[in-house]
């Protein structure tokens, strides 16, 4: 039952990291790049998905989405370490099902193209593995 619960937590936990960093590093870009107020660029969506989707950008989203799948997988392993593959194909599981949701729910006017997040969802499961497999074979952790 704890294995369950470890697991469990491992998932959401990694999962909100991976969220989370990608989404403040994407709006604190974009906040910077356009130079208006965060007031604005929410009542304009078309300014902010016009940058979120400009190729430049989404090269930018690719490298820092890495990173963060990367620190999402590692730190996936360190919460449930009894098995490292387990754990990053839950992962990938979860945050495909996630950013496929994302596909359909999303307008079509402010969805990137469909390449780019096959692209982003290959990378990011490379990253996760990744960082799930660095943890296996790095020193533990303690708090």
């Amino acid at each position: 039952m704890f294995k369950i619960i470890q697991l469990s937590l491992a998932l959401v936990i990694s999962v909100l990291i991976i969220t989370l960093l990608s989404e403040v590093i994407e709006f604190i870009s974009i906040l910077l790049i356009s130079n208006e107020s965060a007031n604005q660029l929410s009542t304009s969506p078309h300014l902010f998905y016009k940058i979120r989707n400009s190729f430049d950008f989404l090269i930018y989203k690719a490298f820092y989405s890495f990173f963060a799948c990367l620190i999402g997988g590692y730190v996936g392993t360190w919460i449930f370490d009894s098995n490292e593959k387990l754990v990053s194909i839950l992962i990938i599981t979860f945050y495909g099902i996630i950013l496929y949701s994302t596909l359909i729910i999303g307008s079509k006017n402010f969805l990137p193209p469909i390449e780019y997040s096959i692209i982003l969802f290959i990378c990011s499961s490379s990253a996760i593995y990744i960082g799930s497999q660095i943890r296996k074979h790095k020193a533990p952790v303690s708090l």
